[in-house]
């Protein structure tokens, strides 16, 4: 962990104690949910037709950074028209919202063939991409993650593998992107990791002093 700089120095009675707290760019992004890819209930659901979307959490507030997600289809990704569009939701009575927190398309995604076969035919792909602005979260708080990928709804059968690691409530599927009308993908968690970097946050305190002179403490909740 970065280390914080204190400096303390008096001004007209007062004694100040102040820190250094380093940048956003000094922390390393954390692993913050991991759902590996482990095809349960056949080998996903298709993220060309609708916008899937699973349930996350964690333990502190973050910014996040990066996910990857794994596809499994037959056609090396020739219904893929390059386009992939990434939604944040907040939960909803156990669903997501129908408006979204965040919701960009993303224009520079990775796509690597893992060499695995799913079902013995379909193709293994990992997508990963990194947030095109900061998508600030809360800690302890529960989000969904959604994807879509194509300009269009035509199913194109690329489908977001499914993962035993469960967590939380099964995935839900937007039909033709309606956010009004989530409809739960029974007993199914979908695969996915999200990289995130913590967020800093600074509390002042002052306190009176033996000598009635004003301490003031700033420091880092990290």
């Amino acid at each position: 962990m970065p280390k914080l700089r204190l400096q303390s120095f008096f001004y007209s009675g007062i004694l100040l104690l102040s820190t250094s707290i380093p940048s956003a760019a000094q922390f390393q992004p954390l692993l913050i949910f991991n759902a590996p890819p482990t095809p349960v209930n056949g080998n996903g659901y298709d993220i060309t037709s609708d916008i899937m979307a699973d349930d996350f959490s964690f333990p502190q507030n973050v910014t996040l950074q990066t996910v990857s997600f794994w596809t499994t289809d037959q056609n090396n990704l020739s219904g893929w028209d390059g386009t992939l569009k990434y939604y944040i939701f907040a939960d909803i009575n156990g669903k997501p919202s129908s408006v979204p927190l965040y919701q960009a398309n993303v224009f520079n995604v990775s796509v690597k063939d893992t060499g695995k076969k799913v079902l013995q035919t379909f193709t293994e792909n990992q997508f990963s991409f990194t947030f095109p602005t900061p998508v600030k979260l809360k800690g302890n708080t529960k989000y969904w993650l959604g994807i879509h990928l194509n300009n269009t709804y035509v199913m194109k059968h690329i489908f977001w593998e499914t993962t035993d690691q469960a967590f939380g409530i099964p995935s839900y599927s937007a039909y033709q992107g309606n956010l009004n009308n989530w409809l739960l993908n029974y007993n199914s968690n979908l695969a996915f990791k999200i990289n995130a970097i913590p967020t800093q946050e600074r509390v002042a305190l002052r306190k009176q002093s033996a000598s009635n002179s004003q301490e003031l403490l700033v420091f880092s909740t990290k």
